[in-house]
């Protein structure tokens, strides 16, 4: 009986683990994920800004570019269309630790 626990505590703290491996790697996901849309918003505001139909409108080209790269989601919560960066070697990661790791 003793083996038993002994291997159910085991089980349990190393699903632990993996668990935080995975938290830890999508934060960084995230990290790295909104840093490139900040980027990617800069330089879709900046084209925005040089166009005429524009000029002269303040924050127009920040309003519409704020949600640029985010996931598109229905009413439902379905997800409709994919956010920009999730290919990118820390977002991969991640992904690859969920799909391994029993999430409860």
């Amino acid at each position: 009986m003793k083996h038993i626990y002994t291997i159910i505590l085991f089980t349990f703290c190393s699903s632990l683990s993996a668990n935080e491996a995975f938290l830890e790697a999508d934060a960084k996901c995230m990290a790295a994920k909104n840093h490139h849309l900040k980027e990617a918003r800069k330089e879709k505001i900046a084209i925005c800004k040089k166009q005429k139909e524009f000029a002269g409108q303040l924050n127009t080209c920040e309003q519409f570019y704020a949600d640029y790269g985010n996931p598109l989601f229905d009413p439902k919560g379905f997800q409709i269309k994919k956010g920009l960066f999730d290919d990118i070697p820390e977002c991969l990661k991640a992904l690859e630790l969920q799909n391994t790791t029993n999430r409860y």
